[in-house]
């Protein structure tokens, strides 16, 4: 199979059939792994029906919430893909996006592909300020800590070869950016920057809490801080 893309999803039931549809529009013939992580809501019912009447999606669920880290490895670990495509749940990038994503792993497979929201004008209120600014800090420290350029390290659309993902070695069960943009440069792979229009959330509510996960990701920071120093 060419492509496994992986949708981790916690209470998503508004938006998810969408998102699905629309990977399937734009991106036939993949593979559409939806892992609802302990959602509380309809997500894995409306998922299960889905998957009755089409054969490339599939559902993992489990019962508590773990995180989207956990979410991604799980969904990873089933994967039959050649490439994998990580892809939020809330619609904020348009599926179409994806084929670029798929093109600069498939032109290189030592590739990394980024997703970055900042490289052409997102659309408006698609983040807060705040977010914007932090965003921005955290990859500039990260292009700093890595040696390679980052221009944002937080968007959930990311792309790799499948053989790349059995050699990470991913453990946060909470956000995993850094640590994959991290584990990705630790093997000696090229992070290429794709930019995506990102636009509002169309469903639901964001699960990013400003203070919380703002230290969250100060902490990561300072772990691959140690590693590279240890090194």
């Amino acid at each position: 199979m060419r492509c496994s893309i992986i949708v981790p999803a916690y209470n998503e039931e508004q938006g998810i059939k969408r998102c699905i549809m629309e990977i399937m529009k734009n991106v036939p013939d993949v593979e559409i792994i939806v892992v609802n992580d302990g959602s509380t809501d309809n997500t894995a019912n409306i998922v299960r029906e889905l998957s009755k009447r089409h054969k490339n999606v599939r559902l993992v669920s489990y019962k508590h919430n773990k995180g989207k880290g956990y979410a991604l490895r799980k969904g990873a670990s089933i994967a039959k893909g050649k490439i994998l495509v990580t892809f939020d749940a809330d619609c904020s990038v348009d599926a179409s996006e994806i084929k670029k994503f798929l093109h600069a792993v498939e032109k290189d497979r030592n590739v990394f592909a980024n997703g970055s929201r900042f490289l052409i004008p997102m659309e408006k209120q698609a983040m807060p300020l705040l977010h914007i600014i932090g965003n921005k800090l955290f990859a500039l420290a990260l292009s700093f800590l890595l040696g390679q350029r980052i221009s944002d390290a937080l968007c959930g659309t990311k792309a790799f070869a499948r053989e790349h993902f059995k050699r990470m070695k991913l453990k946060e069960n909470s956000w995993p950016d850094f640590e994959m943009l991290a584990e990705a440069s630790r093997l000696g792979l090229k992070i290429v920057d794709v930019p995506v229009y990102y636009r509002r959330r169309r469903y639901g509510s964001s699960k990013m809490k400003t203070l919380t996960h703002g230290t969250y990701f100060f902490i990561q920071l300072i772990k691959i801080s140690f590693r590279k120093f240890l090194k």
